[in-house]
């Protein structure tokens, strides 16, 4: 029973990458509003992101597109390499060909940074979870299983704040 009690009580993993602080602090705080229990783990480089996600297995990513050692593009490429995470890209650049390639390499959403708000980020997160995704052997089952619930929990949690109608 305590076992169960604390996987209901686990965290949703979400690492946020971005260059600017003030982007980072601005996307925390919406997520915060979702009232779900998440963690968040920070990279401000490409460099940065590759280790965390190295390390650590997430259930969310947010990626930016501008950063001061590659693109969002190749932070994409590096979490397909390590894990099976859907990833919503969150940019202010409104070129059509950022959207294009990061839908290719496998972004579930994107989100312009003037369009930030706790309603577009309940649809992105929405439609990004819903996406099925395929799971890498190395994955062991017990934390795929975890992680499944983690998504199932942030799902319902953001379709309850924000029912349709």
């Amino acid at each position: 029973m305590q076992t169960m009690q604390a996987e209901l009580e686990a965290a949703t993993n979400i690492v946020v990458l971005d260059d600017s602080y003030f982007d980072r602090a601005r996307l925390k705080r919406v997520l915060r509003k979702l009232a779900v229990p998440i963690t968040i783990r920070e990279a401000d480089s490409l460099r940065a992101f590759k280790r965390i996600v190295e390390e650590s297995l997430f259930d969310l990513a947010f990626v930016d597109y501008d950063l001061p050692d590659g693109t969002g593009l190749d932070a994409l490429k590096c979490l397909r390499e390590t894990q099976s995470t859907p990833a919503i890209m969150v940019t202010g650049n409104t070129a059509s060909y950022i959207q294009e390639f990061a839908k290719r390499d496998g972004c579930a959403e994107i989100i312009l940074k003037p369009s930030l708000s706790e309603t577009s980020l309940r649809l992105v997160i929405s439609s990004a979870l819903g996406v099925p995704k395929q799971t890498s052997t190395e994955h062991s089952s017990e934390r795929l299983c975890s992680r499944a619930r983690n998504r199932t929990r942030l799902t319902i949690s953001v379709n309850s704040r924000f029912p349709d109608g």
